[in-house]
């Protein structure tokens, strides 16, 4: 069944705003926005890191050679900082609320160096995350220790609705 269609007529204006904002949209995530070099780095499970180089680098000449270079950035925390400094207080909130109700389910270890992470980018945000998870732990994620009755509760109480 046909849902709609995609006409791709030109290219993007604004790369960030037509398509990586598009795609991921949240409004509390570090977006890269003024820092187009975005550093995903160190990763406690290993995760993206730079592929190796193979075969011969490729260096057209423009007005001079264009090189790859390593990003020079000894705080991979600055940026997460700077940015969270910039949210308005609903949007700490958010994030903080966002952050523990995921971090609730991980293991200590990650949850651990996500803190440590985010009390490098910021002290307040550190402490604020360190503090929710703690309650979250004793509570459940949302501060209610009858999460999952209230889920069950829900889907045993839902029926199946008509057309409206």
């Amino acid at each position: 069944m046909p849902v709609d269609k995609m006409v791709i007529n030109k290219n993007p204006e604004d790369y960030f705003t037509e398509v990586e904002q598009v795609a991921f949209g949240t409004g509390v995530l570090v977006d890269g926005h003024e820092n187009p070099h975005i550093n995903y780095e160190p990763s406690l499970l290993g995760g993206l890191k730079e592929a190796k180089q193979s075969g011969k680098e490729h260096t057209p000449f423009v007005e001079g050679n264009i090189v790859r270079q390593p990003i020079d950035r000894t705080n991979d925390t600055k940026q997460a900082g700077e940015t969270y400094r910039k949210f308005e207080k609903w949007e700490q909130d958010d994030l903080i609320l966002n952050l523990t109700t995921d971090l609730a389910k991980c293991a200590p270890v990650i949850q651990e160096t996500m803190i440590r992470y985010a009390e490098e980018a910021d002290e307040e945000y550190g402490r604020r995350l360190r503090e929710n998870l703690k309650n979250s732990n004793e509570s459940g994620p949302l501060g209610n220790p009858d999460n999952d009755k209230a889920v069950q509760e829900a889907i045993d109480n839902s029926r199946e609705t008509g057309p409206l």
